[in-house]
């Protein structure tokens, strides 16, 4: 009876038993597509303006970086990264980090890693992106994707793709199930464990003039289904639009997701968004570089808002490197203001 109330509802559709096929089997023929046309596109781009590629620029070298961020809530958070520049074309990165929210918003520890590979073929190109994020207590994130990107006269228009599949660990539920008079309600309890899938689109357009650069960018994200084992009488399911159905089940265990978009510390990878956009200006004074961004997103579990805006500088440090020093604020719609400060150290070996 639960079982039927909740089909009935739309909260949830038989299981199907194929929605289990890995999703990297599943996916492994995009990978493909993608890469042949990034392949084919970039050629015809390279044969057409090879005027593009500069040929003074071409030396090898590695980047090296470490970063700290605190917040003044006693969250705080580590990164590094290591790149390898092949060429004026050619670059590959691998980036990763550690964080900490504080109490106040919900004690969300994060850790996040990624490889990037990029390849520009003159005024076209692209990159392919592989990664991990999330918290050893509530859930592990893999993602896999890529971008193409288009520049000329100033300007650069990037879209990025991505699938992500989310896999939470088990969690305790209670949903009530009304039924037709005289009969009760139900009180349903027990534990499940989930695993979600979504894609996220992107774009990016950027403009640069003299020692001036703008931006402006947006990402949506899309949640598609999620696969659920419950015990008891509502067994393996599949729920119809997840993130919502997903918050009534377990609203405790995924309000900690949802506040984590107050802390500007956590990785955007580690968090489940509904939408994102930014936009930035900076500028080339000497040396430094001045920059000031802002940040909008809103999570999906609950709708909460952050926005954020974040000032910085980067200068040269004697001749092996840059340092970058920057402080923002996050006004978050249940935590309130948050401000952070931060620096990112730059080391550059072999150039």
């Amino acid at each position: 009876m639960g079982f039927e109330n909740l089909v009935k509802s739309g909260i949830v559709k038989p299981y199907n038993a194929r929605a289990i096929y890995p999703w990297y089997q599943a996916n492994m023929y995009s990978i493909i597509i993608f890469l042949t046309l990034m392949y084919i596109a970039g050629l015809q781009s390279a044969v057409a303006d090879t005027s593009l590629v500069d040929p003074d620029i071409d030396n090898q070298f590695w980047v090296v970086q470490g970063g700290l961020e605190i917040d003044d809530e006693g969250g705080y958070a580590v990164s590094g990264g290591v790149s390898y520049q092949h060429s004026a074309q050619t670059y590959a990165g691998l980036d990763f980090g550690l964080s900490d929210s504080s109490v106040d918003l919900a004690n969300f520890e994060a850790a996040f890693a990624s490889i990037r590979f990029d390849h520009s073929f003159g005024p076209v190109g692209g990159s392919l992106s592989l990664g991990w994020a999330g918290d050893a207590d509530i859930v592990d994130r893999f993602h896999y994707g890529g971008s193409m990107y288009f520049h000329v006269s100033g300007f650069r228009l990037e879209i990025t793709g991505e699938k992500w599949n989310s896999s939470f660990d088990t969690f305790e539920f209670s949903r009530t199930l009304e039924r037709n008079p005289p009969l009760r309600p139900l009180v349903v309890t027990g534990t499940a464990k989930c695993d979600m899938d979504n894609t996220v689109l992107g774009g990016r357009l950027a403009y640069a003039h003299d020692m001036w650069n703008v931006y402006v960018a947006a990402t949506s994200y899309n949640y598609s289904r999620a696969d659920c084992s419950f015990t008891g009488m509502l067994g393996d399911i599949n729920l119809r639009n997840p993130p919502d159905a997903l918050a009534r089940f377990s609203p405790i265990f995924f309000r900690r997701l949802a506040i984590s978009t107050a802390s500007r510390i956590i990785n955007s990878d580690a968090a489940f968004l509904d939408r994102s956009y930014s936009a930035g200006v900076s500028f080339q004074a000497g040396e430094k570089n001045l920059a000031l961004d802002y940040f909008h997103a809103k999570e999906i579990f609950e709708r909460f808002k952050a926005d954020t805006v974040m000032a910085s500088i980067l200068f040269p440090v004697g001749f092996w490197g840059d340092l970058e020093l920057h402080l923002g604020v996050t006004n978050h719609d249940v935590s309130g203001t948050v401000g952070f400060v931060g620096a990112t150290v730059f080391w550059y070996v072999g150039m």
